[in-house]
């Protein structure tokens, strides 16, 4: 038996009140929907994220939840470690849920609509070999920079926790997606490290355009304060295609056509859960 309807993107509107354009104000309001089982709050994988706030039309306020944790595997009882629920744990969003901002004010959202498909038909959908992905909102990836205890910064010690790279490196956005997918989908789906090491041999850029934005609103700190090293923070938004190399084997193309689509609901690189790496997928 498969399990149905996980990953689950759901979009919502502001009926009432207005949102800041705001990374951390999105996230406090996931916050709000979605509590962490004890023991996993403020750090660790999260089954979820949280796309980046639109104005549309009349200045109406949009954005979209995703849960992406599935149930179980072809029997239904693999175990989920951290204890996620199973399902989405938001309130009938269809009903409206108010939600306090972090000003004191208050915000009427309702779902406006929602698309659910099963990791089973993601690992189903036709063949392909070139995607575009188009980065809505700022990515970037963390990456690891040797720092040892004397400070010299060709050696090899600690890592530093703020070198950010915000270019649409297709083996980085791969690698996101892939561990994503290794810590919700269920297991008889694994895309095992030889699998991956081979689509990344063989994923190549065919184009990009666009460029870098803040991650978050540039202010002039006070004088005396000390840097917090977010300042100059900048991800990549724009447009990418990616594509295979001939020599793909049709496991590689499987692999790749998945996991190409799974980032319209999962998301791309770090800090989705404040709105970054939301991504929209379009055919090449």
């Amino acid at each position: 038996m498969e399990v149905f309807g996980v990953p689950v993107v759901v979009d919502l509107v502001v009926e009432q009140g207005r949102l800041p354009a705001s990374p951390a104000v999105l996230r406090g309001l996931l916050g709000q929907l979605i509590a962490d089982p004890p023991g996993c709050h403020g750090s660790g994988f999260k089954p979820y994220r949280t796309g980046q706030l639109v104005t549309g039309q009349g200045c109406a306020q949009s954005w979209r939840l995703a849960w992406l944790r599935e149930a179980g595997g072809a029997d239904g009882q693999w175990p989920a470690e951290p204890p996620w629920p199973a399902e989405p744990p938001w309130p009938v969003l269809a009903d409206g849920v108010r939600l306090s901002v972090n000003d004191g004010s208050t915000v009427l959202v309702r779902e406006r609509s929602r698309s659910e498909i099963s990791y089973g038909a993601l690992w189903r959908v036709p063949a392909c070999t070139e995607i575009v992905m188009e980065f809505r909102s700022p990515v970037y990836f963390r990456r690891s920079a040797s720092k040892p205890a004397d400070g010299n910064a060709r050696g090899r010690g600690a890592v530093s926790p703020r070198r950010r790279w915000p270019l649409p490196d297709p083996v980085l956005v791969l690698d996101s997606l892939r561990e994503t997918w290794k810590q919700c989908a269920p297991p008889e789906l694994a895309i095992g490290p030889e699998l991956l090491h081979d689509l990344l041999d063989h994923v190549q850029v065919r184009d990009f355009s666009g460029g870098t934005r803040p991650l978050y609103p540039r202010t002039r700190r006070p004088a005396g304060e000390s840097a917090s090293g977010w300042e100059n923070a900048v991800g990549f938004v724009g447009r990418a295609m990616f594509g295979l190399a001939r020599t793909a084997s049709p496991e590689v193309v499987r692999c790749f056509t998945s996991l190409a689509h799974y980032a319209g609901y999962a998301g791309v690189g770090a800090q989705r859960t404040y709105g970054f790496g939301d991504v929209m997928v379009h055919h090449g």
